[in-house]
């Protein structure tokens, strides 16, 4: 991966992968976007957005990827509730 931007002020980064079996097999370009909103009442929402694009139209979509995004949100969160 390659961090390609990140904005302390809005709360965001991005991220570009380069090599991964998934990616040469079914993917020209394959792209993370994180940002986290504080929420007034305390807390933050984390906002993940997947940009790839397929070799072709058989390529699957990537909804598995977005589930590791969520999962890898909820241990940041259990960590973080745990060190408070």
């Amino acid at each position: 991966e390659i961090i390609e931007e990140i904005d302390k002020e809005n709360n965001k980064m991005s991220f570009r992968v380069l090599e991964a079996d998934l990616l040469k097999q079914h993917y020209k370009s394959f792209k993370f976007i994180l940002h986290v909103v504080p929420k007034r009442e305390g807390g933050s929402m984390v906002r993940w957005t997947l940009e790839y694009e397929k070799m072709n139209d058989n390529t699957p979509e990537l909804h598995i990827m977005m589930q590791l995004a969520a999962e890898v949100s909820k241990d940041v969160e259990a960590h973080l509730i745990s060190q408070a």
